[in-house]
């Protein structure tokens, strides 16, 4: 059994920053969390967290929590959650610039395999260290217009490493991270 996701980055907009994958339904959440990692460019640094309505709900799935009152990502797989009839949850990633993953689950299909398959995406990933929603949205200003006198020169030691980079808020590779996906191993 297989489950199709669709993941998009909470409050990101022109254009959004989601991922729809196929991924299979014994993965742990662990494993799933690796694939979200992957599928949007994020370099795995931070804690993170999946729960119903974010990392302030009652029900809680992490790995490694001190206080033992979230359930354990490395444990849970993911039939165990979704095949109860749930639809929704939210991911967070890095608890201090808080970005939350929607994760709405659109179909289950059946069949063996144990690949994750990326569908389709849109938007490239933050960098990491950004400052969260407001920061991204000042990057992709100052990549997308980066001559503009008006650009204080911090923003060219914080951030000129992109625009060397070609860094386009625009473009998702499938491929490419189809590529990463296939060589990552669960």
């Amino acid at each position: 059994m297989k489950f199709q996701f669709k993941v998009q980055l909470k409050g990101v907009i022109m254009p959004p920053v989601w991922r729809q994958f196929e991924i299979p339904a014994e993965f742990s959440f662990d494993q799933f969390h690796k694939a979200i990692q992957l599928a949007f460019g994020w370099e795995d640094k931070h804690p993170y967290s999946f729960s119903p309505k974010g990392p302030d709900s009652e029900t809680v799935i992490m790995k490694n929590d001190q206080s033992g009152d979230a359930l354990d990502a490395e444990v849970l797989r993911l039939e165990d959650y979704f095949s109860t009839g749930k639809k929704l949850l939210v991911y967070t990633y890095d608890f201090k610039e808080d970005w939350r993953h929607v994760i709405h689950l659109e179909k289950i299909t059946f069949g063996t395999s144990d690949s994750v398959r990326l569908i389709a995406g849109k938007g490239a990933c933050p960098p990491e260290g950004c400052g969260g929603i407001w920061g991204f949205q000042r990057i992709k200003d100052f990549v997308r217009d980066s001559d503009n006198p008006d650009w204080h020169e911090v923003m060219w030691e914080l951030f000129g490493y992109l625009v060397e980079e070609g860094y386009n808020p625009d473009r998702f590779d499938l491929e490419s991270v189809q590529s990463k996906l296939d060589s990552f191993k669960f």
